[in-house]
């Protein structure tokens, strides 16, 4: 849902009630005109499919680098739900993972904590891809996937004005809430589900100048470091330090 002249936009929350009907649910930020798209962007077998795929075995492999800084040997890996191994290297974490582990060929002569690196083994994943998609292609076509509802766009409009929500601090766990919230001015976002703020460049030079930051997480906490490389206000750049947990693309990254 948008409204261009005023430059705010915000998205929907659907309920499928497993009948063939929906429900849409909006939360009004604005006061005035809107406009609202209501696009399919993947039909139910698609996402049967994915739930299906995301829990089966071998489905990502990667080729990983063994080294105790004299003898290098190279090795492939996977990951399995459940089971047990012979001759393998396995590593879990259960807070992040559960029962999915990383399953790696043991190197020849060296032992499995001096595991150094891993790569995403993209040609064989692309046969792999292609090969579980097989027959099956026709769902992520665009007669199926991003189809927009005929009667898109809808207009509306919102009579009352947006009331001041008294909302959690921000913290892990929180319930979820009708939205996360909603764009103003075509680059301000305003968080719905938690207190937050839009910092300003002498607050972020107060508080980052000079600290180390400790980030941990997916590939994704790479743009949260290339926007602080971004900030000409910090005269003395932060130092920064990545560490994944998750397996995903990304390099380390580090200043």
């Amino acid at each position: 849902m948008w409204n261009e002249k005023l430059q705010k936009y915000t998205a929907g929350r659907s309920v499928d009630y497993g009948n063939g009907t929906y429900s849409m649910f909006f939360y009004a930020a604005w006061k005035g005109a809107a406009s609202i798209n209501v696009t399919l962007s993947v039909p139910r077998e698609a996402i049967l499919f994915y739930e299906q795929m995301k829990y089966k075995d071998h489905r990502i492999l990667w080729s990983v680098k063994f080294t105790d800084g004299s003898i290098t040997e190279n090795s492939n890996c996977t990951i399995s739900n459940e089971g047990t191994w012979d001759n393998k290297c396995s590593f879990e974490n259960h807070r992040s993972m559960g029962k999915t582990a990383v399953i790696c060929d043991k190197p020849k002569t060296l032992n499995c904590q001096t595991l150094n690196s891993t790569s995403q083994n993209i040609t064989a994943m692309a046969t792999l891809a292609n090969d579980a998609v097989a027959g099956l292609s026709y769902l992520f076509e665009r007669n199926f996937k991003g189809a927009r509802f005929l009667a898109s766009p809808i207009k509306v409009n919102i009579k009352d004005d947006v009331t001041k929500m008294n909302l959690p601090k921000c913290g892990p766990d929180l319930p979820v809430s009708m939205t996360s919230g909603y764009w103003t001015n075509n680059h301000s976002f305003i968080p719905m589900m938690c207190q937050s703020q839009e910092w300003t460049a002498a607050q972020r030079f107060q508080c980052s100048s000079p600290k180390w930051f400790f980030f941990v997480g997916d590939s994704t906490i790479l743009q949260i470091r290339r926007r602080f490389a971004d900030v000409e206000i910090i005269l003395e750049k932060p130092k920064i330090t990545c560490n994944y947990v998750a397996l995903r693309g990304g390099t380390p990254c580090s200043m």
